[in-house]
């Protein structure tokens, strides 16, 4: 797990605090899935994208990728 203060690091791939979950350790109880025995992680991460003007650059595109 990455500690907090490395994702300043990491700003190059845009990854922000708001896009990292965080994984909970349940030791006990039942998994939401019926084949999984032990301890087992769930993940509960909302996202929100805000609505926002569509924007396309000015043609002409160039740097066409090669394939």
């Amino acid at each position: 797990m990455r500690r907090r203060g490395e994702l300043g690091q990491l700003s190059k791939f845009g990854v922000t605090h708001a896009l990292v979950g965080r994984y909970l350790l349940h030791e006990t109880g039942a998994a939401p899935a019926t084949d999984i025995d032990g301890p087992w992680h769930s993940l509960d991460h909302h996202v929100v994208i805000e609505p926002g003007e569509a924007r396309l650059p000015a043609p002409p595109i160039t740097g066409k990728a090669a394939g």
